[in-house]
């Protein structure tokens, strides 16, 4: 079989889903939102076109759940339904060809540039290196409480998606941004249950998924996956395709700041955190 004729066959998911082909677009910031965090006629139009050239599966710019924790200007931002229709007309642009688009959800954490948002929060607030601290400010410690909040607020952005018609989410963990700044013993110096072992900074990406997966349909069938560990390993669930069952995003190596990407261990169908948790001691 030619290259041309593999990239053409369809791809089935573990969960079900199908990917008409394997032709993927991964996650680029667009910045294309509005002010207020809203979709825009330019996404439509951008998403619509990928869509009609062909592509199987694509996935999008980070959307961030929280208005007050931007990453970048021009985030689109997904907390309550004010905006929904806009995000319905993206979703039905983007899926139309029988394309399947996943929304990239994320929160920045520490990572958002100095004058962006009235304060940066993160599981710890320890500073950037110095050459970055002129465009980063040290970030303020989360309490207990806006742990629990960011943990909520993941999946109910995750239920709006599914809502706006999207084929499903994949929640960002790498890059330094707040999942990757939890999974990190440099970034989380946290005592409580958010932080410690290797367990305990685990826990808030765990509840994330757990809390996200509330959303699902009744009859849909969860399987006995959501946990697994193990190298190539992925946490698809069987029934009906739903949001946090299409994509976990793994976790590269928890980065310290800007600059130090996860590079080629960064898999797209991954468990996010799958290899993370190998590389723990030298991160």
């Amino acid at each position: 079989m030619t290259p041309q004729a593999v990239l053409s066959q369809p791809f089935t998911l573990p969960n079900g889903a199908v990917v008409k082909n394997r032709l993927f677009k991964s996650a680029m910031s667009e910045a294309l939102g509005t002010r207020p965090g809203a979709a825009t006629p330019e996404l439509v139009r951008l998403y619509g076109a990928w869509a009609d050239g062909g592509i199987g599966l694509c996935v999008t710019g980070n959307v961030m759940i929280d208005r007050r924790a931007l990453g970048e200007p021009g985030n689109v931002v997904i907390e309550d339904e004010r905006f929904l229709p806009e995000l319905k007309a993206w979703a039905q642009a983007a899926t139309r060809n029988g394309t399947q688009c996943w929304v990239q959800l994320n929160h920045p954490g520490k990572q958002a540039p100095k004058g962006l948002n009235k304060e940066n929060i993160a599981p710890s607030a320890v500073p950037f290196r110095a050459e970055m601290q002129a465009f980063f400010p040290t970030p303020r410690e989360m309490t207990d409480a806006e742990v629990r909040e960011v943990i909520a607020r993941f999946g109910r952005a995750a239920a709006l998606v599914q809502q706006a018609g999207f084929s499903g989410v994949q929640i960002h963990g790498a890059h330094g941004y707040l999942v990757s700044q939890f999974l990190s013993p440099k970034q989380n110096l946290r005592t409580d249950e958010w932080g410690g072992d290797a367990q305990r900074r685990r826990r808030a990406r765990g509840r994330l998924l757990g809390h996200g997966r509330q959303h699902e349909p009744r009859d849909a069938d969860a399987g006995r996956d959501e946990h697994r560990r193990e190298r190539g390993k992925t946490p698809y669930f069987r029934g009906p395709p739903h949001p946090l069952r299409a994509s976990w995003k793994a976790e590269a190596s928890p980065s310290s700041g800007p600059g130090r990407r996860g590079g080629p261990t960064r898999v797209a169908l991954a468990a996010i955190g799958a290899r993370a948790r190998r590389r723990e001691a030298t991160t």
